[in-house]
């Protein structure tokens, strides 16, 4: 089995009132397609670089006049640090989402990606073979 915790990658969290100029030169400092927007100690959205194209750039809005809180996408989806990867791919495909917060005792403590899933995916599977093949040799043994 492999692990969220095995595969997840650092975050970086954003207060609500950060402007969303602000937002992109922290994704720009940070090499980072996503950061989770924090409100009064909470992180409750995200915001992705399409977030920033089609909600503020595609409309021609002021990227310092716009803030954090006003164009995040509510977070409804977490996943714990221990959990198996394969469940992070059923939440992901069931809700149309590219990006998972991943949790550890109630806080947030990574992300996952697709991307990310997609390439343990295989050793993944690999592993459970191999278990399964051990698990047949054990319970019929060969004569």
């Amino acid at each position: 089995m492999i692990t969220i915790k095995e595969i997840m990658h650092g975050v970086t969290i954003i207060s609500e009132d950060a402007t969303v100029l602000e937002v992109a030169q922290i994704m720009e400092d940070k090499c980072t397609t996503a950061v989770l927007v924090e409100s009064f100690g909470e992180v409750n959205g995200i915001i992705t670089e399409r977030d920033l194209v089609t909600k503020v750039m595609a409309r021609a809005i002021d990227p310092r006049l716009v803030r954090a809180s006003q164009i995040m996408t509510p977070i409804i989806y977490t996943i714990d640090a221990e959990e198996d990867i394969t469940k992070a791919a059923i939440i992901m495909d069931r809700n149309n989402i590219r990006r998972l917060p991943v949790t550890k005792n109630g806080k947030i403590v990574g992300i996952v990606m697709t991307h990310d899933i997609s390439k343990a995916m295989p050793y993944a599977l690999h592993s459970r073979i191999s278990s399964m093949r051990t698990m047949d040799r054990n319970h019929y043994p060969e004569f």
